[in-house]
């Protein structure tokens, strides 16, 4: 069960990894100036996903990366 429980862990945090460089590669191909400012700015990442309305994809698959987080922590307890 010990490389089970890593294993889901790693995942989830692979996912979530994933989530977020997809969601800087969404905003900055909406505008440069917009992916500079959401590197600097924080929350300005999230308001413009949302704005251009990729925020539910982006965001979908970052809390299931943490959802397989808390699973593989539970298997580990």
């Amino acid at each position: 069960m010990h490389s089970f429980g890593s294993g889901i862990i790693l995942f989830g945090f692979a996912i979530m990894i994933l989530a977020q460089i997809v969601g800087a590669i969404m905003v900055f191909g909406v505008s440069i100036l917009k992916g500079i400012f959401s590197l600097v700015i924080p929350g300005y990442f999230l308001f413009i996903l949302r704005r251009e309305g990729m925020y539910g994809p982006v965001i979908g698959s970052w809390a299931f990366g943490i959802f397989c987080m808390v699973i593989g922590t539970a298997v580990l307890s």
